[in-house]
Formats: structure tokens, sequence, C-alpha cells
């Protein structure tokens, strides 16, 4: 397990990292991960803390993803997207 987040920004399918969060997650027990976007300006939160507050100005408009890698056991439960004004 490599002990991180990352937050990228994917264009015609290639990664490219806007910021990386090195940080020892505790398993068998549920984190909050919340991502703010306003405009340009990212902000996500894990466990209440801020880990990243990036500006990208790239596009205007775009999709959500969440990915793991092959070996990793990860669920997601009460996702939700709403549209802050």
């Amino acid at each position: 397990m490599e002990q991180n987040i990352r937050f990228y920004r994917v264009v015609k399918g290639v990664r490219y990292k806007l910021a990386n969060f090195d940080h020892i997650i505790s398993v068998d027990t549920w984190h909050t991960f919340r991502v703010v976007a306003s405009d340009n300006h990212f902000q996500i939160i894990f466990d209440g803390q801020t880990v990243f507050d990036v500006r990208d100005e790239t596009f205007q408009s775009g999709q959500i993803g969440l990915w793991t890698k092959a070996d990793a056991v990860t669920y997601f439960d009460d996702l939700r997207l709403s549209v802050v004004k």
C-alpha cells in the first residue's frame, strides 16, 4: 500500500499529477474525503484536514472520478455531489 492521496487532471486519458499527500492511512476504519471546487480552485479535505489547495486553469467544467490501485481494498460510501452557489 502506497499510503498517499493524489489529485490528478486527466486529459485524453493521460494523467497529470497536480498534488500528492503522503500519509499513513489507518485501515479498518472509515475516513471522510471532501473536494470543494470553485472555478479553477480545488480544496481537498481528508478527515477534516485540508491536504490540497490547488489551482488549475485547464478546464472550465468536467467530471469527477475516484480511482484506486488494483491491489487496494477500498470502499466508497455515501458519495454525494452538490452545487455550491
